[in-house]
């Protein structure tokens, strides 16, 4: 009934977990990723949290999200991009 609508192999394979990415990469050499809620506020009754992503005890990072594992994605995808650029051949 859904396999027509949509290819469940295409979404898992284009899906991409930075956060689980970076704390990989983190371990590999041997890097210390720590996120950390660095700011937390209710707007109109929702709340929203920043967090930010640490390497080796540097901030590189931060997002806002409306939960906490939306705006680790966030700050992760950023540092991810980061890193790239900063440390090619180890990632």
């Amino acid at each position: 009934l859904i396999k027509p609508h949509l290819d469940l192999e295409e979404m898992l394979s284009t899906e991409v977990d930075y956060k689980s990415r970076i704390l990989e990469w983190g371990t590999r050499s041997r890097k210390a990723i720590t996120f950390r809620v660095t700011e937390e506020k209710r707007i109109k009754g929702k709340t929203q949290y920043k967090i930010s992503l640490y390497l080796d005890g540097n901030e590189i990072s931060s997002a806002l999200g409306g939960s906490k594992k939306s705006a680790e994605q966030q700050a992760a995808e950023s540092a991810y991009k980061i890193i790239l650029q900063e440390y090619p051949s180890e990632t």
